[in-house]
């Protein structure tokens, strides 16, 4: 019995050493006004004017190259690249730098009104773009 155990064991420890997925950094891309760069305190993923955090497993509607891509899940945020696809896909199907020409739609209630056509499009000449490692948050938790 002993002879049995000891071997699982080792070969169970090396699994967990050797196996781990976890990354080692974090990244999300960080949108605000110029005059919330100060003060990012106020900052967080939930989707607010002043500026916000796009974070992994996050939905959202991302306009590239004039080409809308509804209901898009963040993959992965690396230091030049964002990879997305659609929510309910296991791989991502886009990938674009945050050199590149896009923007994000949020979408507003107005008078009890929600959603379509009521949405603001987040876009560069009013928002800064970065990709940073934050302190407080890394993803979303997928549900």
């Amino acid at each position: 019995m002993k002879n049995i155990l000891v071997p699982f064991l080792f070969i169970s420890t090396m699994i967990s050493v050797f196996g781990q997925t976890q990354k080692t950094k974090c990244f999300a891309l960080r949108i605000a006004k110029k005059k919330y760069l100060q003060d990012t305190s106020l900052l967080q993923p939930k989707l607010q004017l002043q500026g916000f955090y796009i974070l992994q497993n996050g939905v959202y509607y991302f306009v590239v190259a004039n080409k809308t891509y509804n209901y898009q899940r963040v993959f992965e945020i690396y230091k030049d690249s964002i990879y997305v696809g659609y929510a309910f896909d296991t791989v991502p199907t886009l990938i674009f730098s945050i050199i590149d020409d896009f923007s994000i739609r949020l979408f507003t209630c107005y008078d009890g009104r929600c959603g379509f056509p009521n949405y603001i499009t987040i876009k560069r000449n009013k928002y800064i773009f970065e990709i940073i490692e934050p302190d407080n948050y890394c993803l979303l938790p997928a549900k």
